[in-house]
């Protein structure tokens, strides 16, 4: 076997190095891009999904209630699918990247702050 052989990558890959000059840029944007994807799925729609109804039995619905919105939450997420699809064509993936995920955050804190309570908040009782 000839080192030209030998040396030659399978499927005709190439280091990065060779095609692209240092290849350094390669690592941090692998890790900014894993990194944006698990904060996405660690805080987003998914875990709003997940924990719904233990959040709106939490909130004083009912627990039939809590489970039928369930229907509404998948009807809103289609239509935010569509909204977002409809954004990104129009304005622009960089600008939708910039804007909604801030919008994201105060939406989030906003909910927060809301059950946290005021003036008629659900209190534990205590077990009495």
């Amino acid at each position: 076997m000839s080192t030209a052989t030998r040396s030659a990558r399978p499927w005709g890959l190439r280091s990065p190095s060779s095609t692209t000059g240092s290849g350094r840029w390669l690592r941090p944007a692998l890790l900014i891009a894993v990194g944006i994807a698990a904060f996405s799925q660690l805080t987003g729609i998914n875990a709003v999904v997940y924990h719904a109804p233990t959040i709106l039995v939490d909130a004083g619905f009912g627990d039939s209630v809590a489970l039928l919105t369930g229907i509404g939450i998948g009807v809103m997420l289609v239509i935010a699918g569509v909204v977002g699809a409809i954004a990104v064509d129009r304005v622009g993936r960089r600008r939708v990247m910039l804007w909604f995920p801030p919008g994201s955050g105060l939406a989030m804190a906003v909910m927060a702050l809301a059950f946290l309570g005021g003036p008629g908040a659900r209190r534990p009782s205590g077990g009495q």
